[in-house]
This record gives structure tokens, C-alpha cells and sequence, in this order.
């Protein structure tokens, strides 16, 4: 039997920050406002931003503008996420009518693939640096101990047993020495690419989009994806501690997947 706490459990285990999009005169009317669990998480994603955007270099993240609350405003950067970018460049990658194209999808693929896992890199020596980074390693265990007690009690299944319990044990000792960098959610749902053209918009049919990106890749422009501007966004997560491969390991399943 499906309990309550069961539905709340899984509730607010997926669930995700909530954004939206606010008018305001002081960026000729946009912005965009990043809802956080609460202002101490509000603040603390703003000040980690702040350190990124000041890093020099190609921009790391979108311009932090201040802290409203429970949110986040950060400069509106119109554009497409990367998850959606590698799906599209994966339907054109496979298309057997354009050899060419298809070539050429793979090689955007790549390019902005390897371009991310540089900038991760940049990040993480950022991050590392951050006086006020948390020491406490992303309670792994308690998820996953957590997960199990939910769905063994829902599957009927006896509880975990002491072999588990000890296995569960050592992982946790392992993890808490691996992880040495403040953890951020690195996957291509958290990254955008910035062009204006592949934007998601109301009303914008998506086959126009995809007719873009088809042109984009016919001009055969080689650094076409090497000069896309690319932004990183969500850090509401900086409060733990993970291990520096993580962002590889998110970054690159999505290149399988995607």
C-alpha cells in the first residue's frame, strides 16, 4: 500500500528549482529569476556565481544581478539548452539522405561536448578556491538507503540485511574521501547555448528550428561551434561536496543518450 509518506518522498525527491521570467526596467525589461529551497540558498548560489562571472576569460555563467527572496535574478540569456541541442544534432546525425550533414552534426556534437568539459574544468579550479565551500560530502548513502527502505516496503521485499548495511558502509567512506569539489548539477539540462536563433519560444514552430540548425550546419563554418557563447547555470547544489569526475560522467552519458 502506497502511504503518504511514500508520494511525499518521491515528490520532493525529483523535484527540481522552478523558474520563471520577470519584466523590470533595469535590463530594458528582462531578466530571469531562478527560484531556490530559500533565501540562505538564494545567497549562497549568487555569491558562487558572482566568483564564476568575475573569472575572466570566455564567461563562465550568465551576469548575477542580485538576490530577490527565495530567487535568483541573473541576465536573460536567450538561447537553447544543450539537452535539447543534442537531441536535435542526434535526429540529423543519423539521417542517412545527407552524409554530409550528418558528419557535420557529429562534429558540433563533439566540439561543444569537449568545449563544456573544459569549461567544468575552469569551474572546478574556481570552486576549489571559494573560502565559504562546504566540507560535507553529498549524502549519497542516505539516498540511497533512503531508496531502498521506500521500495523494498513498496515491492514486499525483505529490508536491507548486514551484508548491504556494510556495503553501504564502505561506499560511504570511499565517497567521503573522493569528494573534494563543491558539487553542481553539470548535465546539458544546465547548460545553455547561446543563440538566439534555436531559442525556445511560444508560438515558434519546432520544425523551424530544426530548419536553423540545418542551415547553420550547411554553411560548414568549422568554427561555427567554437565561438558560441556557452553559459552554465544552476549551483544551488554547492552546499555538498563531490568527486572533480562527476561532471565528465554527466556530461558524457548525455553524449551516449543524446
Amino acid at each position: 500500500m502506497i502511504s503518504p509518506d511514500d508520494l511525499d518522498y518521491f515528490r520532493t525527491d525529483i523535484s527540481k528549482d522552478q523558474v520563471r521570467h520577470g519584466m523590470t526596467p533595469r535590463l530594458a525589461g528582462h531578466v530571469f529569476l531562478k527560484r531556490t529551497p530559500s533565501p540562505a540558498h538564494a545567497r549562497r548560489e549568487h555569491d558562487t556565481l558572482c566568483r564564476l562571472f568575475a573569472a575572466g576569460g570566455e564567461p563562465l555563467v550568465p551576469e548575477p544581478l542580485g538576490v530577490a527572496g527565495s530567487e535568483v535574478v541573473l541576465g536573460l540569456t536567450d538561447g537553447i539548452r544543450l539537452f535539447e541541442l543534442l537531441r536535435m544534432l542526434r535526429s540529423l546525425a543519423t539521417d542517412p539522405e545527407d552524409p554530409q550533414l550528418a558528419q557535420r552534426a557529429t562534429d558540433a556534437r563533439d566540439v561543444l561536448l569537449a568545449r563544456c568539459l573544459e569549461r567544468e574544468q575552469r569551474i572546478q579550479a574556481v570552486l576549489r578556491t571559494d573560502p565559504e565551500a562546504s566540507r560535507i560530502p553529498y549524502p549519497f548513502d542516505q539516498k540511497i538507503r533512503r531508496l531502498l527502505d521506500h521500495l523494498s516496503r513498496l515491492c514486499d521485499l525483505p529490508p536491507a540485511d548486514a551484508r548491504l548495511r556494510r556495503e553501504l558502509d564502505l561506499l560511504a567512506e570511499l565517497w567521503s574521501a573522493a569528494a573534494c569539489v563543491p558539487f553542481r548539477d553539470a548535465t546539458p539540462k544546465n547548460i545553455l547555448i547561446a543563440d538566439p536563433d534555436l531559442a525556445i519560444r511560444a508560438g515558434r514552430d519546432p520544425a523551424a528550428r530544426q530548419a536553423r540548425l540545418r542551415d547553420r550546419l550547411a554553411s560548414g563554418d568549422p568554427d561555427d561551434w567554437r565561438r558560441i557563447a556557452i553559459l552554465d547555470v544552476d549551483f544551488t547544489s554547492v552546499e555538498h561536496l563531490t568527486a572533480p569526475e562527476d561532471d565528465a560522467i554527466s556530461l558524457l552519458g548525455h553524449q551516449i543518450s543524446h
